[in-house]
């Protein structure tokens, strides 16, 4: 019956997302990556070296206590886990849908296309281009509609790999691992951990200053482990 959690999660997500009144795993995990970084720059300075070795601590121990935690919440799951226990599976599995973005992805893109199909005004490209950068890193300032919808076409693809398709891979993944040893880390652990190493990836994962080095270790990780799915 384990097997229903993964479609129970995307369907929680689709209908639920991500309500704002409750916090989220990435926040937390966003909070520990720049308690991080600021730890690792004061001591590194811009010795590239040390650096890299930084953006190697910040990696192992950020997707360490993120699998690890998520490991645990599986062992209190399965600990109580019974046929007829559908509170804890639900509770489970709502745990289990923050790891996917589908109805915050495609509430925000809806958005924009909106904005854009009212009319052709400047006040609602430039309002479209502010709600764009919110989605985008790229530079959304002298963008016309054509190029809005390209960008949004091209971060819908590419946001739909790290927050769709990546982490129901390693969920999968997680289940046949537990059909071999309910001991192992199950899906939550390993969808927490691919969503670990995006997040660092979104937070260091850039070729300027001093994280051209501190965030190679988890931009390599992220790029891996959406490779292999």
């Amino acid at each position: 019956e384990i097997i229903y959690l993964i479609p129970g999660a995307v369907l929680l997500d689709f209908l639920i997302g991500d309500p704002k009144s409750l916090p989220h795993p990435v926040q937390f995990m966003g909070l520990a990556i720049n308690f991080l970084k600021k730890f690792i720059e004061n001591i590194a300075k811009k010795d590239k070296l040390k650096l890299y070795i930084g953006g190697i601590f910040i990696t192992l121990i950020i997707i360490f206590l993120t699998g690890f935690i998520g490991w645990f919440i599986e062992r209190i799951f399965l600990s109580f886990q019974t046929e007829n226990n559908f509170l804890i599976s639900f509770l489970f599995t709502l745990i289990l849908s923050s790891s996917l973005a589908s109805r915050s992805l495609n509430n925000r893109i809806n958005e924009i296309i909106k904005l854009i199909q009212k009319s052709n005004s400047k006040d609602n490209i430039s309002n479209a281009r502010k709600k764009l950068g919110l989605i985008v890193g790229r530079d959304i300032e002298n963008l016309n509609k054509d190029q809005i919808f390209r960008a949004l076409a091209e971060t819908a693809s590419e946001n739909s790999v790290d927050g769709i398709f990546s982490p129901l891979f390693w969920m999968f993944l997680g289940i046949i691992f537990w059909q071999f040893n309910k001991s192992l880390p199950g899906p939550l652990a390993l969808a927490w951990v691919f969503k670990a190493s995006s997040t660092i990836d979104s937070m260091l994962g850039y070729k300027e200053g001093t994280l051209r080095w501190l965030g190679f270790a988890g931009a390599k990780l992220d790029d891996l482990l959406n490779w292999i799915p």
